[in-house]
């Protein structure tokens, strides 16, 4: 699926989290593939342009016809263009919706005509869900809302479906219809492509209406969460909100420490100073290891200025002149 080229306008929230959030949300959007809709039916609305191939003749001779017990207990896949009309609708979707990808005048009012007119079919669905997330990029929620309704029957589409509609009631405020969006998702879709995007939707929403736990069995449930610097950052905010302090300095010393070139490093360092006041004698403090791998990845990055500030903790973390680490911090600020 080829990414969206156009700059996609992200919502105005209310909070400078829920700022950075849109931010990431609508970033990452396009590596995965925000306008599904939009692309998938350019693609299959589009006629092959394959050059023809010769068949090349065999020369082992025919298998013989087979007689009894070789039919299989299978039947044919129904495909989406099976008649005409159907191939038809297809073609006509995929004009309209390259025409919406790169706003053509009159492109938006064309695709809404057709949804209209084909609202029983999955050619109608696919151009709801077009619009749909055409209108969520566009900060208009509410139209948003109403065509990505009418796009969940289509079933080839649904979990995109399902996580711009999550999405836009985020964006309303409708919290609660946004995590059930999210979490039938998780569910029905546990291998879905978009499930990292999933999780950073679903656990801030989770949250917002007191369901902490249920937010972080969801990242339990999804091993690489230890790996990924937006999942970690989530999970370090719903450890706090369960006050399960000390687990979210953990994560926010992961983000910290190993992603410091990371914007969720950033946020991290803000939070490590107050859960450090909040914890006092039980805060678990890094370990020289810890600085030194976070002093490692500035000094490849090339990034001397930062790296040279590392190093010097580094130095200062260890006391014993001889240590050979706290030699090579001191050779590195040099």
């Amino acid at each position: 699926m080829l990414p969206l080229s156009a700059n996609i306008p992200t919502p105005r929230p209310a909070s400078r989290a829920d700022a950075r959030f849109y931010r990431v949300a609508a970033s990452r959007a396009l590596a995965f593939g925000a306008c599904a809709a939009l692309l998938l039916i350019c693609s299959v609305g589009a006629p092959a342009q394959t050059a023809p191939q010769k068949k090349k003749k065999t020369t082992h001779p025919k298998s013989p016809a087979c007689q009894t017990g070789c039919k299989p207990d299978t039947t044919a896949p129904a495909l989406d263009a099976a008649t005409p009309e159907d191939a038809a609708a297809q073609m006509e979707l995929g004009v309209l919706a390259r025409d919406l990808h790169h706003s053509a005048p009159g492109s938006y009012d064309r695709v809404a005509t057709f949804a209209n007119k084909n609202s029983s079919s999955v050619w109608g669905q696919r151009a709801a869900l077009a619009l749909g997330y055409d209108d969520y990029s566009k900060s208009r929620f509410p139209q948003a809302l109403a065509w990505l309704q009418k796009a969940k029957p289509d079933p080839l589409l649904r979990e995109y479906t399902l996580f711009w509609t999550g999405q836009t009631e985020r964006a309303l405020r409708k919290n609660g219809e946004a995590a059930q969006d999210f979490a039938v998702l998780l569910k029905d879709y546990p291998n879905a492509a978009i499930k990292e995007q999933v999780l950073e939707a679903y656990v801030p929403t989770a949250i917002n209406i007191g369901r902490t736990q249920d937010a972080l069995d969801a990242l339990a449930a999804y091993p690489p969460s230890s790996s990924k610097p937006a999942l970690l950052l989530v999970r370090g905010r719903a450890f706090e909100s369960a006050r399960k302090l000390t687990d979210a300095v953990k994560d926010y010393q992961a983000l910290y420490y190993r992603f410091p070139l990371t914007d969720e490093s950033k946020d991290a360092a803000l939070a490590l100073p107050k859960l450090n006041k909040q914890l006092r004698d039980e805060f678990p403090y890094a370990t020289a290891g810890m600085q030194d791998q976070r002093a490692q990845i500035f000094y490849d990055a090339h990034k001397w200025r930062e790296a040279r500030a590392e190093y010097e903790k580094l130095a200062a973390m260890l006391k014993d002149p001889s240590n050979p680490t706290r030699q090579r911090a001191l050779v590195r600020v040099l």
